[in-house]
């Protein structure tokens, strides 16, 4: 479960700070959910699911080359297809028709494919991670009519747009920091637990104990016995001899 949950994780972390693909559409348009995998790859299984969702059934179900609306959860049911239906190029790409706000969200898109190398067949599995916002009002930036020439407005966008490219990769630096930072310590928790618990049994055991406290102050006191009275207290015992 730990590992589970710390895989989701990095996947979410790394698809970040590769530049987490996304798209912004109204309500009523229509909307890519991109997804590719190696050319050379035959897919055998295509699941997109919404990480958001609740209740059971899938955004899109493909499995040797159908699909499957059994499987789809009945919002997204006769909504989604494929962006091209031969998959050329390794796109496995949907398109989602008649967007609502209700279809917002994180989508992961899982491929299991088989990929033949040297003459044998491997199972590889690919995932990514796709946004998807839905506004009623899409707004962009007014463009500003600056003196000068046309070359110079285009020279001073291309600036700006450099400009927020390397702000985009210093905030993809610190989210991919701040996630592998979070799965060490998942992980090395999850070991300390697991090191504790695996000591608890074993010190159990070897008590024949239920209880590990009660095992350790057995063994202190059995301890005590074997080794006898403490040297002050033989001094004494052997004094009150003497003096009889």
């Amino acid at each position: 479960m730990l590992l589970e949950e710390v895989s989701s994780l990095l996947l979410l972390c790394l698809s970040a700070a590769a530049g987490q693909q996304g798209i912004t559409v109204k309500p009523g348009d229509e909307a890519t959910l991109q997804c590719h995998c190696p050319n050379d790859a035959v897919v055998t299984l295509l699941e997109w699911t919404r990480l958001e969702q609740k209740s059971d059934g899938y955004v899109f179900f493909y499995r040797n080359n159908r699909l499957y609306e059994k499987y789809q959860h009945p919002s997204f049911r006769g909504r989604l297809e494929l962006r091209d239906p031969e998959r050329k190029d390794g796109d496995v790409s949907v398109t989602l028709k008649n967007v609502t706000v209700n279809d917002a969200g994180t989508y992961k898109c899982q491929i299991t494919s088989i990929i033949t190398e040297n003459g044998e067949r491997t199972t590889t599995e690919f995932s990514s991670i796709f946004n998807l916002t839905v506004t009623d009002s899409i707004h962009s930036a007014p463009l500003k009519m600056a003196e000068g020439s046309e070359d110079e407005r285009d020279k001073d966008e291309g600036n700006n747009g450099g400009g927020n490219e390397d702000w985009r990769k210093s905030q993809n630096t610190v989210v991919l920091a701040a996630c592998l930072t979070a799965a060490v310590v998942s992980l090395i928790i999850g070991a300390v637990v697991f090191i504790r618990y695996k000591l608890m049994n074993k010190s159990s055991e070897v008590c024949g104990c239920v209880d590990v406290r009660i095992c350790c102050l057995l063994l202190v006191d059995s301890h005590h016995n074997i080794q006898g009275p403490e040297p002050g207290r033989r001094d004494e015992t052997s004094r009150g001899r003497k003096t009889k």
